[in-house]
C-alpha cells in the first residue's frame, strides 16, 4: 500500500517512495502513499514535528533553499492530498504552528502575492521578500525569497544566513525545534 511498485530487474518488485511520502516519513515518522503530505491512507492529518513541539511550548521553524511548497518543507507545514497542490499548501502555511518559515517562492506565491501575504498577516506574521526585511522584532515571520543561494550572494540570501538567523529568532528558554533542508544539492 505504500510507495510505488513496478518490476526492478531480473522481475523482482521493487518498491520506490516519492519526495512527499519520504518528506511525511521524517516529518510524522509515518509511512504515507506517495504524493501525500502528511495525510495518512484515508486521509486524516498526522501530526507533525512542527505541531508536537509546538504543543511543548517551543518555539518552530523551517529552513530551505527550495521553494516553501516543496515536498519536505510541506510535510513540516502542512496537510495535503497531494504535493502539487501548491495553493492548499500556501494556505495551511498560514495556519501551520510554525513561528518561522523561510524558503524560495513559488509561481502559486507570486501569482497571488497580495492574497498569500494578506492571509499570512491575518494568521500574525511579518512577511518578508529580502534579507534586509529580516528582523527579530516580530514573533512570526514568513520569508519567502527569489532564491536563496549556497554561497553568499548579495541579492539573495544563502541557507547559511538563514539558517543563523533561525537559530537566534527561535531562541528561548523553553527550546525550539528547526527543520533545515539543503535542497538539490546534487543541482547546485
Amino acid at each position: 500500500p505504500y510507495g510505488d511498485s513496478s518490476l526492478g530487474v531480473g522481475g523482482n518488485i521493487t518498491t520506490y517512495t516519492d519526495s512527499a511520502a519520504g518528506g511525511t516519513a521524517l516529518a510524522t515518522g509515518v509511512k504515507v502513499t506517495n504524493s501525500r503530505i502528511a495525510l495518512d491512507i484515508e486521509g486524516n492529518p498526522i501530526e507533525n514535528l512542527v505541531e508536537i513541539a509546538s504543543s511543548l511550548n517551543k518555539r518552530t521553524g523551517v529552513v530551505t533553499s527550495d521553494e516553501v511548497v516543496g515536498a519536505t518543507p510541506s510535510s513540516f507545514l502542512a496537510h495535503v492530498p497531494a504535493r502539487y497542490e501548491a495553493d492548499m499548501i500556501l494556505e495551511d502555511v498560514a495556519t501551520s504552528n510554525a513561528d518561522l518559515v523561510l524558503a524560495k517562492t513559488c509561481s502559486a506565491y507570486k501569482n497571488k502575492k497580495a492574497t498569500y501575504d494578506l492571509l499570512y498577516q491575518q494568521a500574525g506574521y511579518s512577511v518578508v521578500s529580502d534579507k534586509s526585511g529580516l528582523d527579530k522584532s516580530s514573533d512570526k515571520v514568513v520569508g519567502l525569497f527569489n532564491g536563496v543561494s549556497a554561497k553568499t550572494d548579495p541579492r539573495v540570501p544563502s541557507l547559511a544566513e538563514l539558517t543563523i538567523y533561525a537559530l537566534d529568532f527561535l531562541d528561548n528558554e523553553e527550546g525550539f525545534f528547526l527543520m533545515v533542508e539543503g535542497a538539490n544539492i546534487d543541482k547546485q
